[in-house]
C-alpha cells in the first residue's frame, strides 16, 4: 500500500483515499469521491458526467467547466470553493476580487452579470481590470465583495 494513502474497506470493494484533499480541483475531486467510498463510474451516474471526464479531471489531463464544479460539489455534498480551490485565487484588485467572489458563489458569467444587472461582457471586463464599475452596478457589486473572505496573509 502506498504510504501516501489510507484504505477504507467498504462492504463491496477497498478504495484508497489520499491522506490529504490535494491543492489541485482533480486532486480534490478524487479525495471527495474516495472519502464516499464510490467508484469514477458510481460518481458518474450521479453527476451525469462521463467516467472518461472524470478520470482525465483528477488526473490533471483538462480543467472543469464550472458547470460541473457545482454539479460534483452537490453530488459530493462538499463546497464549490473546496472543490475547485477557490480560495488560492489572489484577491488584490477589484477585478480579481469580482471574479473570486462569483467563483466562490458557483455563478456562471451570464449569471453574475444578471445579479448585478449588467451584460456579461461588461462582468468580464470589470475582472480583467479593463472597467470600473460605476453606477447602481457599483452599489449591488459592493454588497455582493462583502461576502468575500479576507486576504490571507503571507
Amino acid at each position: 500500500m502506498e504510504s501516501n494513502m489510507l484504505i477504507r474497506t467498504f462492504s463491496h470493494s477497498s478504495i484508497l483515499v489520499p491522506d490529504n484533499p490535494g491543492k489541485t480541483m482533480g486532486e480534490r475531486l478524487r479525495y471527495a469521491r474516495c472519502a464516499n467510498g464510490w467508484s469514477i463510474v458510481y460518481l458518474s451516474q450521479l453527476s451525469g458526467v462521463s467516467a472518461t471526464t472524470i478520470s482525465c479531471l483528477e488526473r490533471g489531463i483538462h480543467g472543469a467547466a464550472l458547470s460541473n464544479i457545482r454539479r460534483f460539489a452537490e453530488v459530493l455534498d462538499v463546497s464549490i470553493e473546496f472543490l475547485g480551490c477557490f480560495e488560492n485565487l489572489p484577491q488584490k484588485t477589484l477585478g480579481q476580487k469580482i471574479k473570486k467572489v462569483r467563483l466562490l458563489q458557483g455563478l456562471q458569467l451570464n449569471e453574475f452579470a444578471a445579479l448585478v444587472g449588467v451584460d456579461s461582457k461588461t462582468v468580464r471586463s470589470w475582472e480583467r481590470d479593463d472597467r470600473i464599475p460605476s453606477g447602481r452596478p457599483s452599489v449591488v457589486l459592493n454588497e455582493i465583495l462583502k461576502a468575500l473572505p479576507p486576504s490571507p496573509s503571507i
